[in-house]
């Protein structure tokens, strides 16, 4: 024998299957799955030559990016006398080539957009003939607009242990010490070495007043503990020239073994009245 439920309790819950459940209008314009990011395609962070002790980061270039630094690294670099960049059936020539050590050199381009997906190639030569050429994957790039990015300069998360950094503290003037030199620096001598080789001079820690693993510290002010996971406290800006694309920077850390990730910052600073 079915039970009748009085008119009310059954309006009632329809309208509540209304709301948990919406009709097929409703989730055409709401409930509709957000549109996916970028998978981040299968290609080498870094591309390594078969002949010569040479290796290219990244292993990708950002279609809308307009300007990219390439990082070589090897002892056969001394041989590299000039570059290329060949993308969408075009040529550009490098705009300039500096060795920060003798064992490295940064080569920078200037291009206009390119097609994501196209294949794209940094030829290096000598004297005028190619001695080498590397194949790069043309990705869309970061989603940060270039006018909102911080200059010259990037977040990077490292694996624990990589820095020893000196705390910052007050010198003798009470002017807050900003950042250190690499050669100020403690840790991992390979990962220092190639932050020397990158023309990285400075470094900034992001919490600079604590060390890196997880850890509780008293707030005075609010009177209250603060947490601090140790994946914040392993952050750093990595400074380097002015001018340089910061995307380019970004994808050459995220292929060292030493680092978890690396992030292109909004730059905050119009909004809150100061930047990090």
């Amino acid at each position: 024998m079915r039970t009748m439920l009085p008119r009310g309790i059954l309006l009632i819950i329809a309208c509540l299957t209304a709301f948990i459940l919406p009709g097929p209008e409703v989730c055409a314009a709401g409930c509709a799955d957000p549109e996916p990011e970028e998978a981040r395609p299968d290609y080498p962070p870094f591309v390594k030559s078969q002949t010569r002790d040479v290796t290219c980061y990244p292993g990708t270039i950002y279609a809308p990016e307009g300007k990219w630094t390439f990082f070589l690294r090897g002892h056969d670099v001394l041989e590299i006398s000039g570059a290329k960049l060949m993308a969408g059936g075009a040529t550009y020539p490098m705009k300039r080539m500096e060795n920060p050590s003798p064992n490295s050199a940064l080569i920078d381009f200037e291009f206009p957009e390119l097609t994501r997906g196209e294949g794209a190639h940094l030829v290096l030569t000598r004297r005028g003939t190619e001695i080498e050429r590397f194949a790069l994957y043309v990705s869309s790039g970061d989603r940060i607009p270039p006018g909102e990015r911080q200059d010259a300069r990037v977040r990077v998360q490292l694996q624990a242990g990589t820095i020893l950094y000196p705390l910052h503290g007050f010198p003798n003037d009470r002017r807050e010490i900003k950042d250190r030199t690499v050669p100020e620096l403690g840790g991992d001598p390979e990962f220092l070495a190639i932050l020397q080789e990158m023309g990285v001079q400075r470094v900034r820690k992001v919490l600079s007043r604590y060390a890196e693993d997880d850890s509780v510290h008293w707030d005075d002010r609010f009177l209250r503990n603060n947490f601090y996971r140790g994946t914040q406290l392993r952050q750093y800006l990595a400074h380097f020239e002015p001018g340089r694309s910061e995307a380019a920077y970004k994808e050459i850390f995220l292929a060292l073994d030493q680092v978890e990730d690396a992030f292109i910052n909004a730059d905050r600073s119009k909004r809150s009245g100061g930047g990090h």
